[in-house]
């Protein structure tokens, strides 16, 4: 209607009213109203096309008329189309206390809730001005400024469930957010994504007369601060295959200061979208509260909204609560390595809770990525052998459990540089042959599945069978990769002849771990695993290849 639509009308005063969204385009009102004696809290709501709701009654439905006086209402929607309504209230008759009330939204008060509202707050001496937000669980934070010490007025603040009572984790009569010296007046408060809130006010602690502005967190379970564990970095693990980052976090303050009500940090890693609706379709079971308990058996995914993204976690590992150190590590496993297209994050969650898992403290989310730094080991042996204008070529298969294959390449001199432009093919088996005509020099690799190349094994004309050639020269090459692991110190040499020959291993102290007879061999290019029997221990050894009068030693360092 022109100039608005009557919401009330009736008998005397309706005073102070407030108003919020019923999510479906219309709106709840509430006020104080006069119509009998004293003042009562009623409201109403009004439909998207600007109609009373007839379901609702005319000139509003009551949620106090208790005696004496109800003021200064606020109001927050329920989630479901209703209303939570807090007020301050002199039902008492000495001082005001603070009461809330919740209306459904078809206009009835909700049952579960006490008739004429549930006491938020009955501390003696007054409370004053309540502010009301949604706990996002169909409840509500409600915060005010008090003064029940008869010195100064104090910031409070209450927690009220969605079932109607008032949080038993949380003290009676309300959480003091702020007892600074003189005035803490006017809160108000947002919601701070973690389950909790954030209160801010007025504040006259500075004695001078003119007003500062204040702020508190309040968390879950009525803790001021922060009391969750804070992811520090999500960083690669260096020098390794992938597959795992060293998640990092700072302790809780309730952990260092020997809170009882924290014992442990759950980790839990996130799964792709895709992967989590595979999962749930087959019958994994879906979360939405950190209090069921991840860890107890069968396939089971936490799912959460943080900033307007789902995410669907997974429980990976419970780390104790130490009380004595700042931060904890974790080598977490990610679901997908950093590759040559793209970098994949798995986001990680930090949950610090009690032993009953009653009690819990999310962190914010935060992500990192794995990369495989260590290629594979260079193939070999690498043999050839030439024939009716073809070369057979063969080596040993890699070990390497993320081994993709292998990429030969051909060339006319030793030095030649290998590029797509040289590359003959890319086998996955230990073999090819290439019937390119006359014998070329040829260089082989092996490739992982993360796109990392092992050195490359060189093979001549003059070492590929029944091919003419350049005499054969001894040799010892350096040992590749170095520093090498223990199971796999491979090492590649040229024996010129048929002559008795040996390759020694010899540690730091000069004791001979290891010895082959190889003059037996003939002349050629060998390679000879020293790891393949025995895995070697981690250190500084000596490679020595000697026949007849000549020798060589190469230097090769031995990784755990």
């Amino acid at each position: 209607p022109v100039d608005g639509r009557s919401i009330c009308g009736v008998g005397l005063t309706q005073s102070l009213p407030t108003i919020v969204a019923d999510g479906t385009g219309g709106a709840i009102i509430t006020w104080s109203d006069a119509r009998v004696a004293g003042n009562d809290i009623y409201a109403q709501r009004v439909m998207p096309n600007g109609a009373v709701d007839p379901a609702w009654p005319a000139d509003g439905r009551a949620l106090c008329v208790a005696t004496s006086f109800q003021y200064s209402p606020t109001i927050i929607s329920d989630g479901a189309g209703g209303a939570i309504v807090t007020w301050m209230d002199l039902r008492g008759g000495i001082s005001y206390d603070i009461y809330a009330q919740h209306v459904a939204a078809n206009g009835v008060v909700d049952a579960a809730w006490p008739a004429d509202g549930r006491q938020i707050c009955g501390a003696a001496q007054g409370q004053f001005t309540p502010t009301i937000i949604s706990d996002g669980a169909g409840g509500a934070f409600v915060s005010w400024y008090d003064i029940r010490t008869s010195v100064a007025d104090d910031i409070y603040a209450q927690h009220v469930l969605a079932s109607g009572a008032v949080d038993p984790l949380w003290s009676t009569d309300g959480r003091a957010i702020s007892t600074a010296t003189n005035n803490q007046l006017y809160p108000v408060m947002a919601p701070d994504g973690l389950g909790g809130a954030i209160v801010t006010w007025l504040d006259l602690r500075a004695g001078t007369g003119l007003g500062d502005v204040y702020a508190q967190r309040v968390a879950r379970f009525g803790y001021l601060g922060t009391p969750e564990g804070e992811i520090a970095s999500v960083k690669d693990v260096p020098g390794d295959n992938g597959g795992k980052v060293k998640l990092s976090w700072n302790a809780s303050y309730l952990d260092v200061a020997l809170d009882p009500n924290l014992t442990a940090y759950d980790v839990l890693r996130s799964v792709p979208p895709l992967a989590a609706a595979q999962r749930l379709a087959r019958g994994a079971r879906a979360m939405t509260s950190f209090g069921e308990a991840l860890r107890a058996g069968g396939d089971r995914l936490l799912i959460t909204q943080v900033n307007g993204q789902t995410y669907y976690w997974e429980y990976l590992a419970s780390i104790s609560a130490l009380h004595y150190v700042s931060g904890y590590s974790y080598l977490a496993p990610t679901v997908q390595d950093s590759s040559g297209a793209g970098a994949p994050r798995t986001a990680f969650l930090v949950v610090a809770h009690n032993a009953a898992g009653s009690m819990f403290w999310p962190s914010r989310p935060d992500s990192g990525y794995s990369v495989d730094n260590l290629p594979p080991y260079t193939p070999a042996p690498f043999t050839g052998q030439y024939g009716g204008g073809s070369t057979a070529l063969h080596w040993d298969r890699n070990t390497e459990p993320d081994l993709a294959g292998y990429q030969l390449y051909r060339g006319t001199s030793a030095g030649f540089v290998p590029g797509p432009s040289n590359l003959v093919a890319a086998p996955t088996d230990t073999g090819y042959v290439d019937p390119a005509g006359a014998p070329f020099f040829y260089k082989l690799a092996a490739i992982d599945i993360h796109g990392n190349l092992s050195g490359f094994a060189l093979l001549t004309p003059s070492a590929t069978l029944d091919v003419p050639g350049e005499a054969l020269v001894f040799a010892l090459d350096p040992v590749r990769p170095n520093p090498a692991r223990g199971n796999a110190l491979a090492v590649q040499f040229t024996l010129a002849n048929s002559t008795a020959a040996s390759l020694e291993l010899i540690d730091v102290a000069g004791r001979r771990v290891a010895a082959l007879q190889v003059g037996s061999r003939g002349p050629g290019r060998y390679s000879v695993n020293f790891g393949e029997r025995r895995s070697l221990a981690p250190g500084i050894y000596l490679v020595r290849l000697t026949q007849g009068a000549r020798s060589m030693t190469r230097r090769a360092v031995v990784l755990p």
